[in-house]
């Protein structure tokens, strides 16, 4: 396969690829919270928070050495959905998190590399998302990787604006899943929107930040547009036209449920994230959206 990820994360730092040592501490402590997840299962999300004291980042030299490997692993996984993608999911996003890698061992050129390293990965397995006339009703594992590294990385700047242009059907099936679930009322849908791999943080202030001023009720409409050009002549243009009319025609609505997503994004640990899977989730009061050109 193609090393293109190795050596653009290796990049990043400017130095030359070195062999990760088995025994490192961060090696060591990913592959423990691993075997606890895997004999646990997802109800421990929360359980790496003292697995992972196990291990940290402790000066800038560790870091250029062992996070490029990670990060190449990272997105080859999430790009083509590999085996180890559970590892992935539940433990690398979480331990820079842990550790602070952005905020306290990285420069600042060296964290917004990273950010564009995630974007771009992000991006491209968006590009490979299957065109179907079943949306479903529940979120995606790429939303789930969206709503992690909006936790640790300031990058929501590169990701919405590259992809609500719906530049090609993967993004624009994409922006058809999470419109969708957007602009339906019941409040579970806001929860598949806000599912992520580890819960004691809010998103990246800047990230909500930029999507405050960004995803205006406005915008949307115009994203609903280029979403049913680019899903025109496939099976998903049906319900991507029914979408794009709602954006369209209950602005109001939309801007609203937009608001609440932020508000939900935005804060630690919600309620809902802790309930378990037999239970139901909190809904929240029905609201029908007027239709200004039919309802009186």
């Amino acid at each position: 396969m193609d090393d293109r990820y190795a050596r653009e994360a290796w990049a990043i730092f400017g130095t030359a690829p070195v062999e990760v040592q088995p025994d490192s501490g961060l090696v060591v402590g990913l592959k423990a919270l691993m075997r606890l997840l895997e004999s646990k299962g997802h109800r421990l999300r929360r359980a790496y928070a003292e697995t992972v004291k196990s291990y940290t980042f402790s000066t800038h030299k560790q870091v250029a050495q062992e996070l490029p490997p990670l990060l190449a692993r990272w997105r080859r996984s999430l790009v083509f959905e590999q085996s180890d993608s559970q590892e992935r999911r539940l433990e690398f996003v979480p331990a820079m998190h842990r550790d602070e890698v952005m905020n306290s061992v990285v420069t600042a050129e060296e964290a917004q590399a990273i950010c564009a390293y995630f974007a771009e990965g992000l991006l491209e397995r968006m590009d490979r998302e299957p065109v179907t006339h079943y949306v479903g009703n529940t979120g995606s594992e790429w939303i789930e990787e969206l709503n992690s590294i909006s936790i640790v990385a300031p990058f929501a700047h590169l990701v919405f604006p590259a992809w609500w242009r719906c530049e090609t059907e993967g993004r624009a099936m994409c922006a058809l899943r999470w419109l969708k679930l957007l602009t339906e009322d019941p409040m579970s849908k806001l929860v598949a929107l806000r599912w992520c791999y580890f819960i004691e943080d809010g998103w990246h202030e800047a990230n909500v930040k930029f999507l405050r001023e960004y995803a205006t009720s406005d915008l949307l409409a115009e994203v609903g547009v280029a979403m049913v050009n680019t899903l025109k002549n496939t099976d998903a243009f049906r319900i991507a036209d029914e979408v794009a009319e709602r954006l369209d025609i209950y602005r109001d609505f939309v801007q609203r449920r937009m608001n609440e997503y932020l508000a939900v994004v935005a804060l630690p640990d919600p309620v809902w994230a802790r309930v378990d899977d037999d239970d139901v989730y909190p809904e929240a009061p029905i609201w029908s959206p007027r239709n200004p050109a039919t309802d009186p």
